[in-house]
């Protein structure tokens, strides 16, 4: 937990903060308190009523030790409801899916949607995973994001280009994608394509997308005549590719990323490498890994001596 979400500006934690005194631990938030946040900060009118309150923090702890008549959180465990789907604006009774409403066209809907898919972490120097996207899958994300890179032999990889995040294979994502794709919802999966390859590995990108995902990859219009998209109905149980497509009949060219990619996109980097730094106490000079794009400098917590650490912390900007 970071220490900026346990300093939050609420009066109330103070208070529970000057009572634990130098015991943080024993910081705790109120049934009273919980309440008044709710009701203030929150603007849940349901709980003008304290005894559906008590019933909410009970079943959100699911501790049989904590079923007490004033039951209170914990000051992590209050930080973990703030982040939890309990806390969400998201009104969770909209959440059912019904099958009628399917039929507009695919751009009437708003798609559950996932970017740098394949990061377990910060984008800067953590792990890429094949488990990320099953993930993501299982959790019903409907788009995810490929970041492809030239690879050996002919095979791209996915990684956060020019940054310490470790590579996986092209072909392994989309085994990965094929398995999980439809698990938790028949509705059409979007992979949408970052394209950093060169023109010869993106037609080994294509000859992958039909021989590993076959029947289930779009490769044609479902409905020659319509002069809309097709609707999440028409396409279930399709995977669709998301990426810039070459006019028939034009010369092949490669299409500068600067134009398809956000500038602050640490991929898009104008150099990167060792940027010396000296420590402010000890005036000694230590190697950080940096990435310079065209308006940011991002550069590494630790040392370069320290990048086995598992502790990594995010870049600074």
């Amino acid at each position: 937990m970071y220490s900026a979400q346990k300093t939050m500006d609420l009066p109330f934690l103070e208070a529970s903060a000057l009572r634990a005194g130098e015991r943080p631990e024993l910081c705790r938030v109120s049934l009273p308190e919980f309440q008044q946040f709710l009701l203030e900060y929150q603007g849940e009118l349901w709980a003008v009523d304290r005894l559906q309150v008590q019933e909410f923090m009970l079943s959100f702890l699911r501790d049989p030790l904590r079923e007490i008549e004033e039951p209170y959180f914990f000051l992590d465990e209050f930080v973990t409801f703030l982040f939890s789907k309990e806390n969400s604006v998201w009104n969770s009774q909209l959440d059912a899916v019904c099958p009628d409403t399917m039929n507009n066209p695919l751009s009437h809907y708003w798609i559950s949607s996932s970017h740098n898919t394949y990061l377990t972490g910060d984008q800067f120097s953590s792990e890429s995973s094949l488990e990320a996207y099953a993930r993501c899958l299982r959790m019903g994300c409907r788009c995810i994001e490929l970041d492809c890179w030239d690879g050996p032999d002919g095979m791209p990889v996915i990684y956060h280009g020019h940054t310490l995040t470790t590579k996986i294979k092209f072909s392994d994502v989309l085994h990965t994608i094929k398995e999980h794709a439809f698990v938790a919802s028949e509705y059409p999966v979007i992979l949408s394509i970052e394209d950093h390859c060169s023109i010869a590995q993106q037609r080994n990108m294509a000859q992958y997308f039909k021989k590993v995902l076959g029947d289930t990859l779009l490769t044609k219009p479902v409905d020659i005549a319509a002069d809309g998209l097709p609707s999440p109905n028409q396409l279930k149980r399709k995977i669709l590719i998301k990426h810039k497509k070459l006019a028939e009949g034009s010369a092949y060219e490669e299409v500068p990323t600067s134009v398809m990619y956000s500038e602050n996109d640490i991929s898009n980097s104008i150099k990167n490498g060792i940027l010396y730094l000296e420590d402010p106490v000890n005036h000694e000079w230590y190697p950080h890994y940096f990435v310079l794009t065209s308006s940011k400098i991002y550069y590494s917590e630790e040392t370069s001596s320290d990048q086995g650490n598992e502790d990594e912390e995010e870049p600074k900007e």
